[in-house]
């Protein structure tokens, strides 16, 4: 037969006292230190240690505030930003365009006033030039009426040098006075030109004509006449 265990059938059961109470029969009180964890061992199980929860850092209320100011105001100043550019490009656009149409009405208007300038140059150069002396086949003679004679020049202009008197023909020679390389026809001589050219000068025109190679006179400046057609 098995023994059965005295707690199945309810029976009371005396259990023994590990107080403070001393058994007679035992030679010393139970040491209880064995039950008692160290200060460290305390620290090492600390409830918190295995406490896996989240942790949440506490922020204060100010901090929170001055954040979401600072985030208005970076806001606002995005949306001045972008209403001040937008502001300057329509400007710009307005100004461009203003410009284009300018541009384009002055091309067109350019080659019509270089017409007009084209033709007042025109008018201008036929204003002051002097009249043309037709000079026959074989030329024209000519008599010197100024008093004091005429500077034979090498070209059809006074900024030339006078004409080398050792080589002009000898029938020219006979009429000029040649002093220090200056060459001048006298009053009276007779000659004959075989062209004319017309100068343009600061005060009007000159008249030249050509007497014999690299030789030429003024035969009239603007109205005043310095030789006479024969």
């Amino acid at each position: 037969m098995i023994d059965k265990n005295p707690y199945e059938n309810y029976d009371e059961v005396d259990i023994p006292d590990f107080g403070s109470k001393k058994d007679p029969s035992l030679t010393d009180e139970i040491d209880r230190s064995i039950f008692k964890m160290d200060d460290e061992d305390e620290e090492y199980y600390d409830d918190n240690e295995y406490d896996e929860g989240p942790k949440y850092r506490k922020v204060k209320q100010p901090a929170i505030t001055a954040a979401i100011v600072i985030m208005v105001a970076l806001l606002i100043m995005s949306i001045v930003g972008l209403a001040f550019g937008l502001a300057k490009k329509k400007a710009y656009d307005a100004l461009k365009a203003e410009y284009d149409q300018y541009v384009t009405k002055a091309t067109a208007n350019e080659s019509t006033l270089n017409t007009k300038i084209a033709d007042l140059e025109k008018q201008i150069a036929d204003l002051t030039k002097g009249p043309e002396t037709n000079v026959p086949e074989g030329g024209a003679v000519y008599q010197v009426a100024a008093t004091n004679g005429l500077a034979v020049r090498s070209g059809a202009s006074a900024n030339n040098g006078f004409a080398d008197y050792d080589k002009l023909p000898d029938d020219i020679k006979n009429m000029c006075d040649a002093n220090e390389g200056a060459v001048y026809i006298n009053y009276g001589s007779t000659f004959t030109v075989y062209e004319t050219t017309t100068e343009k000068y600061s005060e009007g025109t000159r008249i030249w004509g050509r007497i014999a190679d690299n030789a030429w006179v003024c035969l009239k400046t603007n109205d005043d006449d310095y030789c006479v057609k024969q």
